[in-house]
């Protein structure tokens, strides 16, 4: 890692992304709650997915797209945001 500046800076963006993004959850689990913690993070999920598509680490998938609706859907209807008919 050392060798590799590229490396090495990712590494430390990644942690102090993570590390700030801990914080502010913790911090909107205090104030709010912790069905809105859960709700921002399934949108860390469409965040980290769209600056991978900016950056061209990936390409466009409808079958991702399907994939965060039902991810979306289903902390939704775990968190009680949404009842099922039945």
């Amino acid at each position: 890692i050392v060798q590799n500046p590229s490396v090495w800076q990712t590494s430390i963006y990644i942690m102090l992304s993570i590390a700030m993004f801990n914080y502010f959850g913790l911090s909107v689990t205090r104030y709010l709650s912790a069905t809105s913690r859960a709700t921002i993070d399934t949108c860390r999920t469409l965040f980290i997915w769209m600056t991978s598509l900016a950056l061209g680490w990936e390409t466009f998938s409808w079958i991702q797209v399907i994939g965060f609706v039902i991810l979306v859907y289903g902390t939704f209807v775990y968190n009680r945001v949404i009842t099922l008919p039945f």
